[in-house]
């Protein structure tokens, strides 16, 4: 078991995205990069940049597990990455709005649980949720079962917080309602107008985020939103309204397909006074 975690100690990854690079891949113009408006500066960063590039934090999800780096979480959220892939892969390749099953959406749904929890943002707020003996005796447990010739592991509480992360957004759902998603809805843009931030779920309640309206962009022509009230289309006010919120919302960058559409957004005379 030793050399197992010796192995993966050697063939760790560094650059940790909270924002999968499937999913960024969105927002980005024909030739597959997309501008940065950097929020904090309050500019449009020189050149094009690829979705690798950005939305990561550098060994966010390495840990120390027995005296080596390892970076297992970063290999979990690959596993749910792969699956999500497909379904944005669709969403991705849709001119118009896309008709997803009922197995679609229910993966949806736990994409943006994962996105959610996944944020450098709401490490806070998931350290609250975590009971650290309870998760040791269930790591312990687990590990035994699973390893035969089990030793005795060696986590720091913080690297035990970062193991179970990639099991959040789970979680979440299974402590949380269920969703009959007859108040999503998908909408589409033709010009591709949608932008992305490093936040780029906002919700009305974020201590209950699938249970209160919120909106989130899928990609440059998609946009989700949860609403009582039906909507079909977005209006162009609308648009920019939502455009202006993401941009207020985020912590650092924001990404998209077009360099003139973040000077319009941050040269609109209601850019330092909107209300989220």
């Amino acid at each position: 078991m030793i050399g197992l975690i010796q192995h993966a100690s050697m063939n760790i990854s560094h650059r940790h995205h909270f924002l999968p690079e499937f999913y960024l891949k969105g927002f980005t113009n024909e030739t597959g990069f997309f501008a940065i408006y950097n929020v904090q500066k309050k500019r449009i960063k020189k050149g094009w940049h690829p979705p690798s590039s950005h939305f990561f934090k550098r060994d966010r999800n390495t840990i120390e597990l027995n005296g080596l780096q390892v970076d297992i979480p970063e290999k979990a959220y690959s596993i749910l990455d792969n699956r999500m892939s497909e379904i944005f892969g669709k969403i991705q390749g849709c001119q118009g709005v896309p008709k997803l099953t009922v197995h679609e959406m229910i993966g949806l749904y736990y994409f943006l649980s994962n996105l959610f929890w996944r944020n450098p943002d709401n490490d806070s707020r998931f350290e609250k949720t975590i009971d650290v003996v309870e998760a040791r005796n269930t790591f312990s447990s687990l590990t035994r079962q699973l390893i035969p010739d089990f030793t005795e592991f060696h986590l720091t509480d913080k690297d035990l917080i970062n193991f179970m992360r990639p099991l959040a957004g789970t979680q979440y759902l299974e402590n949380s309602k269920g969703q009959d998603f007859k108040e999503w809805r998908i909408l589409y843009s033709p010009n591709g107008q949608f932008i992305c931030s490093d936040r780029p779920l906002i919700a009305l309640d974020r201590n209950d985020i699938f249970n209160s309206p919120f909106v989130v962009p899928l990609t440059k022509y998609h946009l989700l939103i949860k609403s009582s009230k039906p909507i079909l289309t977005v209006p162009a006010k609308v648009i920019v309204a939502i455009q202006l919120a993401l941009v207020q919302h985020a912590e650092e960058f924001c990404a998209g397909p077009d360099k003139e559409l973040f000077k319009a957004i941050t040269n609109d005379p209601s850019y330092y006074s909107i209300e989220l």
